[in-house]
């Protein structure tokens, strides 16, 4: 949903896969370990988007670096947490 609804049109065609719930849980650690062997890809090296905080936790735990995307529309984020809130791609910094 969120690259195929973007204010630039759908974007699903700009990437080579993505991965539903068929791997998991969104909520599970493992589901993102999962994904990580699957594109062969260590998961240090990947940044996870999503504007739920309990799926970001999952994907840390796993190793991911993470990213809280605070969409105009998006519900209100009311839960402590400790990811980078991001309001524009353009936000988003690579090491």
């Amino acid at each position: 949903l969120f690259f195929g609804n973007t204010e630039f049109g759908d974007l699903l065609s700009k990437f080579q896969g993505h991965y539903d719930t068929t791997m998991g849980g969104k909520r599970e650690a493992e589901s993102y370990r999962k994904i990580a062997a699957d594109i062969g890809v260590p998961a240090h090296d990947i940044l996870f988007l999503s504007d739920v905080v309990e799926e970001l936790d999952a994907a840390r735990e796993a190793g991911m670096q993470t990213g809280l995307s605070m969409r105009t529309g998006n519900a209100e984020i009311d839960d402590p947490h400790d990811h980078p809130e991001l309001h524009s791609f353009a936000e988003v910094r690579l090491d």
